[in-house]
């Protein structure tokens, strides 16, 4: 079996999006995000993070607050995986 990797890009006109906010990682190179399937949380993937020797990177837990004023809230959450992660996905 062999096994491929799929990306897609969309594009939508600039005059439909907004900029809310723009968030700060503690690690190194998030590397790839992935809402859950209700859009209420965010996973991002870190390489690894600011250390002498790194060994580990993380992928860190966001929740996504709506309203009338939408945002990330940091959950200080995050399960620790080796360092170079680059990809995760959602299984339902």
């Amino acid at each position: 079996m062999k096994f491929f990797s799929d990306s897609k890009l969309y594009f939508y006109p600039l005059e439909l999006l907004d900029f809310i906010q723009e968030y700060g990682f503690e690690g190194l190179l998030p590397e790839q995000a992935i809402f859950d399937a209700d859009g209420k949380s965010l996973a991002v993937v870190i390489y690894n993070y600011p250390e002498q020797s790194p060994k580990t990177g993380a992928v860190e837990f966001w929740n996504i607050v709506g309203g009338n004023k939408p945002r990330l809230e940091r959950t200080g959450f995050k399960i620790d995986v080796v360092r170079g992660a680059h990809d995760v996905t959602s299984v339902r």
